[in-house]
């Protein structure tokens, strides 16, 4: 199952502004073919992190304009998406992270649909 993070990320980026060197620096990692093949934003509760995975959402899903400067920030750049909460246990439990991320990819990709099954 596909978990559905539409509310959350219509809530998390309502007035969205600001935080381009977020952007400019996922931009430059997502450029950059020698770079590590994980990006890390890390931050005290309550400093925009979900904000910025929930704008990052909305630029893939062409809802949200990313600034000039970012080329490689462009729709369907996404491959899956998970948003965890302290107050949504669902969210937390290992097991459904995985399902739910392994769906997605394998609704992307079609030869690790495949895998999965095999």
């Amino acid at each position: 199952m596909i978990l559905n993070f539409d509310s959350r990320i219509a809530e998390r980026s309502e007035g969205f502004v600001g935080r381009s060197w977020a952007f400019r620096a996922l931009d430059n990692w997502l450029a950059d073919k020698t770079a590590a093949r994980f990006f890390i934003i890390q931050a005290e509760p309550g400093s925009g992190k979900s904000a910025i995975a929930a704008q990052l959402v909305q630029i893939d899903r062409d809802q949200a304009t990313p600034a000039d400067d970012c080329p490689h920030l462009t729709q369907d750049f996404l491959a899956a998406i998970h948003f965890c909460s302290r107050t949504d246990s669902a969210h937390l439990d290992p097991l459904t992270f995985v399902n739910s991320v392994a769906m997605q990819l394998a609704a992307r990709y079609p030869h690790f649909g495949d895998a999965l099954v095999s």
